[in-house]
């Protein structure tokens, strides 16, 4: 048996390999490439297999800015981690996203498909482009309960062991080596530590900032020009309105075997969004038969606009060839160092660790992504004689309608060279350290559109590949 209730039913003393701090899918991706390669690891989660209300209050916090988030609700500390609560839908970064990340390599690519076999995925992420500026885009969906099927698969591991119920409170380390981890036991409030030869913090795109905030700030373990915490991001999810099309075309020109949910995805190409210097934006749109009473309060604001088109879609809903579709747009926030995660002064959760301050606010930037896919997609539907976009949320001018996907947490201890401006290494390891790694979405350096899942497993495919060629065993 590989899973242990709590520390002390974990009866080996032998320094471990590989230790890990979390157990959601970049933690276990990570053990899993490492047991490919024959190597122990064990990881340690600070709750079991079920939810816990006392443990998520730890993750409480402050949220200074416009992120209106609940952070207790949009992590969980359980088996699994925010797998818990994931949606399930998958697709990698671009290339572009992690283009400029680092002068060194970054090959996560090389690690699609193997991803996609541990998300029980398909792998089919080809895209169709549509002219210069646009394409069809896929994502797809995971066919596993992610917790459950690899508790079953740690439960018969020979290399892999997961002790529960051990809280994660800070490490021990001696001019950039690190020695110990150290948790609390949630079941009876015992403290322990472990020794180890790498460690890995896989604490989600919060949490690691926090803990090595800590380590920084207050444990004095790393280099203080490490920016740990800044540069933290989210995604926006925001419904524009709808569009209204001739549906005999419409269906022309989107392969409906592209479709998620009844979605058809459009992006930007990379050539668009180079030569806009914009981040990396999608558009979700779901074709469906308008009901009369939509089609009448849609077409009264584009009569307005477009009273000869107007009469055209008229006859189109006579006919029922004219389908509406809503547009809900996601995308990144660009990297700024005023979004940032601190630590509260004399603020502590119930294990003593620091609370955090989440400052997190919109810049005009961040809007030039939405405005310009507007503009072009109303554009292409117009010269292609499909369609017409009504807008009915006007974030441009109201700020208030501005929503986050408050599962997507992004940065915080991003990739680069410099340790002034990022805190790991092309090969995730914090800079000007000898064996302390992390894992998860807080490691990427831009937000690209898509659901983190994928490429924080790409990551830690990776992250086991290299550990397992370092001569250190």
């Amino acid at each position: 048996i590989m899973i242990y209730k709590s520390y002390e039913n974990y009866s080996n003393t032998n320094i471990n390999p590989i230790l890990i701090i979390g157990s959601g899918p970049a933690a276990i991706s990570l053990a899993l490439q490492l047991e490919k390669n024959k190597i122990n690891s064990i990881i340690f989660e600070s709750g079991n297999f079920d939810y816990n209300n006392e443990l998520q209050e730890t993750y409480n916090g402050t949220i200074s800015g416009n992120y209106k988030v609940d952070l207790t609700g949009s992590r969980i500390k359980q088996f699994g981690g925010t797998a818990n609560v994931w949606g399930k839908r998958c697709r990698p970064l671009d290339d572009i996203d992690i283009k400029n990340w680092s002068k060194e390599k970054i090959n996560i690519k090389e690690y699609q498909a193997q991803s996609a076999k541990v998300l029980f995925t398909d792998n089919n992420f080809h895209d169709e482009k549509l002219n210069q500026n646009f394409k069809q885009i896929v994502f797809k969906r995971s066919q596993i309960n992610f917790p459950h099927y690899y508790k079953k698969k740690i439960l018969n591991s020979k290399f892999i062991t997961l002790v529960l119920n051990s809280n994660f409170t800070g490490f021990s380390a001696n001019s950039g080596l690190f020695e110990k981890a150290q948790f609390i036991n949630t079941l009876n409030n015992n403290y322990f530590e472990i020794k180890s030869k790498y460690f890995v913090l896989a604490c989600g795109g919060i949490d690691n900032s926090r803990f090595l905030l800590k380590s920084k700030n207050l444990d004095n373990l790393l280099d203080k020009r490490l920016p740990v915490g800044n540069f933290w991001m989210g995604h926006y999810k925001v419904f524009f309105g709808e569009l209204l099309a001739d549906f005999s075309k419409l269906k022309k020109i989107f392969n409906v075997n592209r479709y998620i949910n009844n979605h058809a995805i459009l992006s930007f190409t990379e050539n668009f969004l180079t030569k806009n210097n914009i981040e990396n934006i999608s558009v979700f749109l779901e074709p469906n038969q308008l009901s009369k009473n939509k089609f009448n309060h849609v077409a009264k604001k584009i009569l307005c606009v477009a009273p000869e088109y107007t009469r055209q879609i008229v006859e189109l809903f006579k006919k029922k060839l004219l389908c509406g579709s809503s547009l809900e747009f996601i995308w990144g926030q660009k990297p700024n160092i005023e979004n940032k995660i601190t630590l509260k002064k004399n603020i502590f959760d119930k294990f003593g660790i620091p609370l955090v301050d989440l400052s997190c606010n919109y810049f005009d930037d961040d809007f030039k992504a939405p405005e310009l896919f507007l503009f072009e997609l109303g554009k292409y539907f117009i010269d292609n004689n499909i369609g017409r976009i009504s807008i009915t949320n006007d974030i441009f001018t109201n700020k208030n309608n501005i929503m986050w996907e408050g599962y997507h947490h992004i940065g915080g201890t991003i990739i680069g060279d410099n340790p002034n401006y990022s805190v790991v290494d092309h090969n995730l390891k914090v800079h000007n350290t000898k064996n302390l790694f992390v894992v998860g979405s807080s490691v990427f350096s831009q937000a690209g559109h898509t659901n983190p899942t994928m490429s924080i497993v790409q990551f830690s495919l990776r992250l086991g590949d290299h550990i397992s060629k370092i001569n250190f065993f």
